[in-house]
């Protein structure tokens, strides 16, 4: 229920006269207060940190119809003169009240919902008591929907669920939820829905995680168990294993960590291609001007430019890159010889130095090619993908 910024914004996209030019705090153009509903995008973040609740709802509180305990009310204060809240304040459509007059605003995602009225007011707290009837939700409203997520949680049987990291594993990566998730990694991988992996690669692939007849499973569970991963208490300590962590506040930081990194990573990867890509296509696009004579023909490409004032020994059509910029520029051209390997660059670097240089990873023995790294931990990604997929797919299907 915390950080409800779109219920914000409708607060304030209410708060105007029944004027169109005057009397608001959210405006268009004209200028005019804005009309409508505001309307709601998806967004968000994948993972919301968020405090600790110092007296979270027990399990014991929450019913098959709502939360016990609890009861609507209405709230009751001073609606009029200089002491009365801003929000509660009985309301017209004039500029001296927040709201127009009837303009309903919920607030804590449906648990408050405040209506002011010239006439007489509305600041009802919403019954927790009674969320479902019928079996049914009573509401759409975010407070509805967190009531009953919290619901599902509670009926959940957790007594089968796995309790080790390996018996959880175990569970997770048979051959049938290996390809399940194989397919769902290479569609994100594509960045498209539409995107099938052929049954022969699903098959080579979960042969090459688990072995044709199973046994290279334990292998796996070992090697995943002995990945070295940040130390987030102490990073300038040596990593520490994943087996030697217990506490799941710190595997979401360190999964957190390696999110960002990813992310910077890639950043830097596709500047550099796109400096590479401009350097090669401004290489091309001189090369093939410089070969035209003829001014129509000349200025009639994309990226070239005929230049009358240019002494006659030098070539008349030549690059010009804003023309080219404008244009899209679709010459491509690849070029060899002209920048060393990734590979190159790697070899033979001390760790600091490796860290520097774009494309290179430590591997706490040498530096490395990183994407030579990638393709050695190919599968164990997988597994790892899979497994964090499957548990929650598995053990809490009904409130994802």
């Amino acid at each position: 229920m915390k950080g409800r910024i779109h219920e914000f914004v409708t607060l304030l996209q209410k708060a105007q006269t029944s004027s169109a030019t005057s009397g608001y705090f959210l405006a268009t153009t004209g200028p005019a207060h804005a009309a409508g509903a505001v309307a709601a995008y998806g967004c968000g973040a994948e993972h919301i940190p968020t405090d600790a609740i110092e007296n979270p709802i027990s399990p014991d509180e929450l019913t098959d119809e709502g939360i016990n305990h609890g009861a609507s009310s209405t709230i009751e204060g001073k609606t009029n003169g200089g002491t009365a809240c801003l929000l509660t304040v009985d309301a017209n459509n004039a500029n001296t009240a927040f709201f127009q007059n009837n303009a309903q605003v919920e607030l804590l995602g449906g648990l408050l919902a405040i209506t002011p009225n010239s006439g007489g007011k509305s600041n009802a707290v919403a019954d927790t008591k009674k969320l479902r009837n019928n079996g049914n939700l009573a509401g759409t409203k975010p407070l509805h929907k967190s009531y009953d997520a919290l619901r599902k949680i509670n009926s959940e049987d957790t007594s089968l669920c796995p309790t080790t990291v390996e018996t959880v594993i175990k569970t997770a990566a048979t051959p049938d939820k290996l390809k399940e998730a194989l397919k769902t990694l290479h569609k994100n991988t594509k960045r498209d829905e539409t995107a099938q992996l052929p049954e022969s690669k699903q098959e080579a692939l979960v042969a090459t995680l688990l072995g044709t007849d199973g046994k290279q499973l334990q292998a796996l569970i070992d090697n995943i168990q002995a990945t070295a991963v940040i130390n987030k208490a102490n990073p300038k300590n040596e990593d520490k294993t994943l087996k030697t962590i217990q506490d799941t506040e710190e595997l979401a930081e360190i999964l957190e960590y390696y999110r960002e990194k990813a992310a910077i990573t890639a950043a830097a990867e596709i500047t550099r291609l796109q400096a590479v890509a401009t350097k090669s296509n401004q290489g091309a696009g001189t090369d093939i001007c410089s070969k035209i004579a003829d001014k129509n023909e000349c200025n009639s490409k994309h990226f070239c430019s005929y230049n009358e004032s240019a002494e006659e020994a030098e070539k008349k059509c030549k690059f010009n890159l804003t023309k080219a910029e404008k244009k899209g520029f679709p010459v491509t051209q690849t070029k060899t010889g002209e920048t060393e390997t990734t590979t190159e660059k790697c070899t033979g670097k001390l760790e600091d130095a490796c860290k520097k240089v774009t494309g290179c990873n430590w591997d706490g023995k040498e530096c490395k090619d990183s994407s030579i790294l990638v393709n050695k931990q190919f599968a164990l990604s997988v597994v790892s993908a899979a497994f964090v997929a499957l548990l929650f797919k598995n053990f809490s299907p009904s409130i994802f």
